[in-house]
């Protein structure tokens, strides 16, 4: 008799160290694990006590052997109906999921270890219990406490299959599964099923959480080494393909919401390393997303809040890259891509200014501006796309925006003078000279980017092509959109830079052009129609040359 007990002793410990590695098993597998262990422990831990005294028992000790045979046969019945009920929740658990996502989850369930083992546990303590006359006392102890188990295990899983029905437990079974990466190509196509079944059903929340999923399966391929080459690039573009299908199929619904869950998903992807097949398909997918808005237009009430969306995802793409420090040509690729498809500004109906539309302006001009200071500081020729984003934006914009426009292309004409001492800064200037036209709409912008040339860090022949430049905008100014305010608050602006500049060596040569610009101007105020925009403009002159004089008088 002691040596069954012995055996039972060992085989109790046994299941307390299957509890101990359990809790070592990684938290998004532990859940589900711990609450059939948690339930075994009470076994694991009194059993061992009994095995070793026969006065502190679980399963009276003092049972008769009759007793306990009349306990063990309601057992099987019990384990009977057990069995029955376990494949009664699977099967409608398997329908339920089946007939609400996907049909595919057929397999995740199949695949499931839990439900196996309480089968197989139960089908063999039920054919144990046919045994029980022959087994010695002490096992038949054992064996009525372990269908005790198997009985109250039905408790949690109940409630493993409960939770199995929910869309979070069912994203993190899937995306488990994809781990292994046999099994990641089916996980993939799952979730974009359920993804599908979600747009149809306008379902916004669950579609974000689904392609949580899919970003966490794409994120598993292309970091885990173990994943082929052919397998992770596969997976990548049968993604994008079916994420073309869903975002036509979101525009025909004309939902902006969900459109905004693909740009963050795109975003997402991007970050997520630098493989380039992945960032080519993220380019690609960004660039087909604006046609596609412009075949889709009959259906979209909003055409321009979609491009918007599109446009402001890309900025953050390059900001990304910016960060991230990519090649030149990778930039250059991307700030083209957005150069390109920058979209219109639109206003109210009553004319006002829409703020999600001047910020997106100035989005695009923040990143654009970005990818110049780059090449620029990289000595790459061919910058200059932030032009093309301030020629579009700033005569639509307010105030505010334009200030910000401002100060972003003033802070890019500062670091080209740390970096060529201004050389690419002239650049910059008569290529937004040309490409505006001196049009009074942006005469505030260019008029205020010459002040940051007037710096001890531009060169003599810089600072003579930036004052030549700036007198022909000075005199652009002239005419019958000419706003004095304008006027005035530039030459302030220009004089304080020329007071809090300590050494200015070229102050003399300044001073020279401001008074042959100033003889110009006298002459021109002939003109009997624009002669009070002439004197105003003197008078300015005359203000600013007097206070340079004084300057380099002093030094």
């Amino acid at each position: 008799m002691e040596e069954a007990y012995r055996i039972v002793f060992w085989i109790e410990i046994a299941l307390f160290i299957c509890l101990f590695v359990a809790s070592l098993i990684p938290w998004k597998r532990k859940k589900t694990y711990l609450m059939y262990f948690s339930f075994l422990f009470v076994f694991a831990l009194f059993q061992p006590l009994t095995a070793a005294r026969s006065d502190f028992v679980l399963i009276g000790h003092d049972l008769v052997s009759d007793s306990m045979i009349e306990m063990a046969g309601n057992i099987v019945s019990s384990l009977t109906a057990l069995i029955a009920l376990v494949l009664t929740i699977s099967l409608v658990a398997i329908q339920h999921s089946a007939q609400f996502y996907t049909h595919r989850l057929i397999d995740t369930f199949r695949k499931r270890g839990d439900t196996y083992f309480i089968l197989a546990a139960s089908v063999g303590a039920l054919i144990m219990g046919f045994f029980v006359r022959a087994m010695s006392n002490a096992w038949q102890r054992f064996y009525i406490a372990s269908s005790i188990y198997l009985l109250l295990v039905l408790i949690p899983f109940f409630i493993r299959i409960v939770e199995s029905l929910s869309l979070d437990s069912t994203i993190s079974e899937i995306v488990s599964r994809s781990r292994k990466p046999s099994e990641s190509r089916d996980s993939l196509r799952i979730l974009f099923d359920i993804a599908h079944r979600y747009i149809q059903s306008s379902d916004l929340d669950s579609l974000r959480k689904t392609y949580d999923g899919i970003e966490e399966v794409i994120r598993n391929a292309v970091k885990e080494s173990r994943y082929p080459g052919e397998l992770r690039t596969e997976l990548i573009s049968d993604s994008f393909v079916r994420m073309r299908r869903q975002t036509n199929q979101v525009l025909e619904k004309n939902d902006r919401e969900m459109m905004r869950v693909f740009c963050n998903h795109l975003k997402t992807l991007g970050s997520i390393s630098d493989d380039d097949f992945l960032l080519d398909k993220v380019y690609d997918r960004l660039s087909g997303m604006s046609r596609d808005i412009d075949l889709y237009e009959k259906y979209i009430s909003d055409k321009h809040f979609y491009l918007r969306d599109v446009a402001v995802t890309t900025s953050d793409m390059i900001e990304l890259l910016i960060t991230d420090k990519a090649e030149l040509s990778t930039l250059k690729k991307w700030a083209k891509l957005l150069s390109k498809k920058l979209p219109p500004i639109v206003k109210r109906e009553d004319g006002a200014f829409l703020s999600s539309m001047s910020n997106m302006a100035i989005r695009c001009v923040e990143a654009l501006c970005d990818v110049d200071r780059s090449l620029i500081a990289n000595k790459d020729k061919k910058f200059g796309f932030s032009i093309e984003a301030i020629r579009k934006y700033f005569g639509e914009v307010g105030s505010t925006a334009k200030t910000r426009i401002i100060e972003l292309f003033r802070a890019l004409l500062e670091s080209s003078l740390d970096n060529d001492d201004g050389t690419s800064g002239i650049k910059l200037l008569e290529s937004l000279i040309k490409s505006t036209k001196n049009h009074p709409n942006y005469l505030q912008i260019v008029l205020t980017s010459y002040i940051a040339m007037y710096s001890e860090k531009c060169s003599e022949s810089n600072l003579s092509e930036a004052m030549v430049l700036h007198r022909d905008s000075l005199d652009s100014w002239v005419g019958d959109n000419a706003d004095n305010k304008l006027l005035r608050n530039h030459f302030v602006e220009l004089k304080e830079k020329l007071k809090s500049t300590s050494v200015f060596e070229l102050g003399w040569k300044v001073e020279q052009s401001l008074r042959e610009f100033k003889v110009l101007c006298e002459d021109k105020r002939q003109d009997y129609y624009k002669r009070q925009h002439w004197d105003l403009l003197c008078n300015e002159l005359s203000e600013l040359i007097r206070v340079i004089h004084s300057q380099n008088t002093e030094e």
